[in-house]
């Protein structure tokens, strides 16, 4: 499981591209609410969209699952689609409010 440490998302597509094991079936990543209106959102997304693909390769060769945590009251698939595009887009993630 990954732990949202702010906007970048960078080190942990770093991290990912590292696993050799054929034996990774699942991922969870838990975001925030916040953080989404930041002014360095823009910089960030980029990264994002970088394991968004990253994360659709990993479901191609390997059929990882991704999870994905929001905190949040409202619908998480909308705000989940803002970091992961490809994956809603395919349905190959799971949203699920902390709440949940």
């Amino acid at each position: 499981m990954f732990r949202y440490a702010g906007l970048h998302a960078e080190w942990i597509t770093k991290t990912l591209n590292t696993v050799k094991s054929k034996n990774l079936h699942s991922l969870s990543l838990k975001l925030p609410r916040s953080g989404i209106e930041d002014p360095v959102w823009e910089v960030a997304h980029q990264e994002w969209l970088d394991l968004d693909r990253l994360l659709v390769q990993f479901w191609d060769s390997h059929k990882l699952r991704s999870k994905v945590i929001y905190a949040t009251e409202k619908d998480a698939k909308d705000e989940v689609a803002k970091f992961f595009p490809e994956l809603t887009r395919r349905g190959i993630v799971d949203v699920l409010n902390e709440s949940d």
